[in-house]
């Protein structure tokens, strides 16, 4: 599917659009994403 191999993530959108893909995806990159996606600020980067 969409050039996957092991490892690979991918963040799709509710109407299944690739929002973002990565090779080597972390948890903390795919939620980087999604806040931007969604415009919500990471409140600790404010500090």
């Amino acid at each position: 599917m969409l050039d996957a191999a092991k490892g690979t993530v991918y963040l799709i959108r509710p109407d299944g659009h690739v929002l973002a893909r990565w090779r080597e995806g972390s948890a903390a990159t795919t939620q980087r994403a999604l806040m931007a996606a969604l415009n919500i600020e990471n409140k600790e980067s404010q500090s």
